[in-house]
């Protein structure tokens, strides 16, 4: 990282600062596809979606996506209101239409994503929806 600075800092006074951001943002947007070839484009991530609706979320995510749905029950600290709550781990290309799902049944719900570095026993395997 400091050899990279270094390498930036030289050609900014080389080649000017426009020449230098643009090698910045270059190497930026290759230091992110590296990631993205490393991780594999089916990179998983979980979801907790929090609804009133949760019952049919959990029903057409089984039934569009073929993802295994977990449900729980929570109260909100705040409001005292008990809420069920729908997890799930999905691909990230599937993200788009989880997101279409959700917002069809509830599009005030609560939705948490998070990347998944590694997932171990249970079964992650597809039902063959899409």
């Amino acid at each position: 990282m400091i050899m990279n600075l270094i390498i930036f800092l030289t050609a900014s006074l080389v080649f000017g600062l426009n020449s230098a951001f643009y090698s910045i943002i270059s190497y930026l947007i290759a230091a992110r596809m590296m990631d993205t070839v490393i991780a594999g484009l089916n990179e998983s991530k979980s979801v907790v979606i929090i609804s009133d609706k949760a019952d049919m979320i959990g029903q057409a995510l089984v039934q569009r996506l073929g993802r295994s749905v977990t449900y729980f029950e929570g109260t909100g600290r705040y409001s005292g209101d008990k809420r069920k709550a729908v997890y799930s781990v999905i691909t990230r290309l599937e993200e788009v239409k989880l997101k279409k799902i959700i917002r069809h049944f509830d599009p005030d719900a609560f939705v948490a994503l998070a990347n998944v570095s590694e997932l171990n026993r249970g079964q992650f395997i597809k039902k063959g929806k899409h």
